[in-house]
């Protein structure tokens, strides 16, 4: 009686496994990857050029943007979601986003990402650099 019960769970278990592996497709999309290739940090109150203390002023003011270029890597158009989380003294002052739509393939991007409330000479770049998240959605639609 036992070995009827395992044989019926072990059939069980292959016709399932089969039937999964028959409802797949196997269409594969292209890989989607995309690259920031510069950033900086930029306050939001605005400043005269060339004016350093004006500048420097402004830079004392909440809040400051996550400014850039990003590189779409892919082989097809995609959407690029930037994140990048900002630390002060080990607590969260936001996360800077940004959303660039229908990036052609192998097209850079400039970007202005916002959310960060804090003034930009109190943010390390290199933190904010190291901990960005690039999130990339392709624009693809598989054969029919």
């Amino acid at each position: 009686m036992k070995h009827a019960a395992r044989f019926a769970v072990a059939v069980a278990l292959a016709l399932g496994a089969a039937f999964t592996i028959a409802c797949q497709n196997g269409v594969v999309g292209p890989s989607l990857t995309a690259t920031v290739q510069t950033i900086s940090l930029s306050p939001t109150f605005p400043f005269t050029p060339g004016n350093a203390t004006s500048e420097q002023a402004s830079r004392n003011i909440c809040c400051c943007l996550v400014v850039g270029t990003v590189k779409n890597t892919s082989s097809i158009a995609a959407h690029i979601e930037l994140q990048f989380p900002a630390m002060r003294a080990g607590q969260s002052v936001g996360t800077a986003v940004d959303l660039e739509k229908d990036v052609p393939s192998q097209a850079g991007r400039s970007f202005s990402a916002v959310g960060i409330q804090a003034a930009c000479n109190t943010l390390d770049l290199s933190q904010i650099s190291a901990d960005q998240r690039v999130r990339v959605i392709g624009l693809w639609e598989p054969p029919q």
